[in-house]
């Protein structure tokens, strides 16, 4: 572990470390596994946002708690396969403080939404950061923007029509 740039008033903004990659049976979510020490620096599970640099990848994740004071950070299979990565291994990872608003970016579709739609604009800024997170991943996801579109009026409109603080996945599904 060597942090590569150390802000002494609170956390590292930059710091590499070897992690173990290891698939976790009971969450079905293979993860990077950081060290109740990494943990520690930072102070809290909560709203821990990174830039991920592994191998030739980098991404946006976070920390979850995975227990015994331990934080994973999920990698899925496509990520792994990129980077030619194995569960059960280890691996050099440099995670970099995100700053991002939202951590993400928001698509070009759901801004083009948000634009049009102030009241959507508005009931999105007042979720939660992983339910705001959930929104702009769902809507980015899609490879097509017709289909990014749909997915954003979808999810934004049941939004509109849910009670303050009784959002759901399931209800902006509209399941």
């Amino acid at each position: 572990m060597s942090p590569a740039s150390e802000n002494t008033s609170s956390a590292p903004e930059t710091l590499e470390l070897e992690v173990e990659i290891r698939t976790l049976p009971y969450l079905n979510l293979t993860c990077l596994i950081i060290p109740r020490e990494i943990v520690d620096l930072f102070g809290t599970l909560k709203n821990q946002r990174f830039w991920i640099n592994v191998g030739p990848l980098r991404f946006q994740g976070g920390f979850m708690p995975i227990g015994d004071g331990c934080a994973g950070i999920a990698i899925n299979k496509k990520r792994l396969k990129e980077a030619g990565l194995q569960p059960e291994t280890h691996v050099f990872v440099r995670l970099e403080r995100d700053h991002s608003e939202y951590g993400f970016d928001i698509p070009l579709t759901l801004q083009t939404v948000f634009d049009q739609d102030e009241e959507a604009f508005e009931r999105f800024r007042q979720l939660k950061p992983g339910m705001q997170r959930y929104i702009i991943h769902y809507v980015a996801s899609a490879k097509q923007s017709q289909t990014q579109i749909d997915r954003s009026l979808l999810l934004l409109g049941n939004l509109k029509k849910c009670k303050l603080g009784k959002e759901t996945f399931r209800i902006l599904l509209g399941k």
